[in-house]
């Protein structure tokens, strides 16, 4: 009996150890071999903006360099919350990614009375990929024909210019540069761009804040013009349209931006290997055009931040959102 029972315990000490072997080196096989799958890079808006369009060219560069599919999946819903909720509980393999902004990983924080997802303990940060200009456009008939004209327009009145906000990152921006302009608009919340942009033209509204690439269809068609757009530098597919610092507003320092993030707990070599690919699409002179040329999104010196850097921005952004959210006074949903 002693016999048969040290055997057992033998048996089941051989069995612990090989499980604890596969779980010990289970992740660095997974690691050393990714990927091994298609790769998931959820945007959590909707299909043809300006994120989406990004984020496919990015997602087939980036395939290329690993071997496997890269496949966009668009997540909308509640500014981005959904998506990135949907990635933030995913398994942290390297398998899904997330095509993260201003709105999931700063502002959110600050408009959302609960968050489904940590943006800083849920995430890890991969790369920064660039300023997404917000543009103050107005039709192309419309008396302005720059920004300073416009804001001396709604403080003259009679009453405040209405200005069609199709999104929450449009909202801030159109209340900051309120702020530091001293003056008063009437902002009118829409559900996308279409919306929006059909108001606009029709006369309903008399401007509208919204990404570049929104508006650039309507600018090459002569029917919108933009007189100022949000970042720091110039976006080349606007070269001629001053940023909002430029045209009068030196106070102004407010925009859009976007950063790819994967959930926390991947193990670090596939953190290394994401990184390095995703770091040599966005190092190409043929991705780097077309995006600023027809996303109108602008490259700077924050693409070659590293991970704690990236990380340090994003804290610096969440104070700064929320600070001019709650000069705003946009309250929670």
């Amino acid at each position: 009996m002693n016999t048969s029972r040290r055997a057992i315990a033998r048996m089941l000490a051989l069995y612990a150890g090989g499980i604890a072997t596969v779980l010990r080196t289970t992740p660095a096989a997974a690691s050393a071999t990714f990927p091994v799958k298609p790769v998931r890079l959820v945007v959590p808006i909707g299909q043809g903006t300006n994120s989406d369009i990004a984020a496919r060219l990015i997602a087939e560069r980036l395939g290329r360099l690993l071997g496997q599919s890269v496949i966009v999946e668009n997540r909308p819903g509640a500014s981005g919350n959904v998506g990135a909720e949907a990635v933030a509980r995913s398994t942290p393999d390297g398998y899904t990614l997330l095509y993260a902004s201003n709105a999931t990983h700063a502002a959110n924080s600050s408009l959302f009375n609960s968050m489904p997802f940590d943006p800083r303990k849920d995430f890890v940060p991969l790369v920064f990929v660039a300023w997404t200009p917000m543009a103050v456009a107005v039709r192309s008939e419309y008396a302005d024909k720059d920004l300073r004209s416009l804001v001396e327009r709604t403080k003259k009145g009679p009453g405040p210019l209405s200005v069609a906000v199709p999104s929450t990152s449009a909202r801030v921006v159109l209340a900051e540069l309120g702020r530091v302009a001293e003056a008063k608009f009437e902002s009118i919340g829409y559900q996308g761009s279409a919306k929006a942009m059909a108001d606009l033209l029709g006369g309903h509204v008399d401007a509208t804040v919204d990404t570049v690439a929104a508006l650039m269809s309507y600018v090459k068609s002569g029917r919108v013009r933009t007189l100022a757009i949000s970042p720091q530098d110039r976006s080349k597919a606007l070269p001629d349209v001053p940023t909002i610092r430029e045209a009068g507003f030196p106070a102004f320092s407010l925009s859009a931006w976007n950063v790819i993030a994967a959930p926390a707990g991947t193990p670090e070599p596939v953190l290394s290997t994401l990184t390095d690919g995703l770091r040599r699409v966005l190092a190409d002179p043929e991705v780097v055009a077309y995006l600023s040329n027809t996303s109108g999104l602008v490259f700077g010196p924050e693409a070659a931040m590293d991970r704690p850097a990236i990380e340090r921005f994003i804290d610096e952004e969440t104070a700064k959102w929320a600070r001019l959210i709650q000069l705003a006074g946009i309250p929670k949903q």
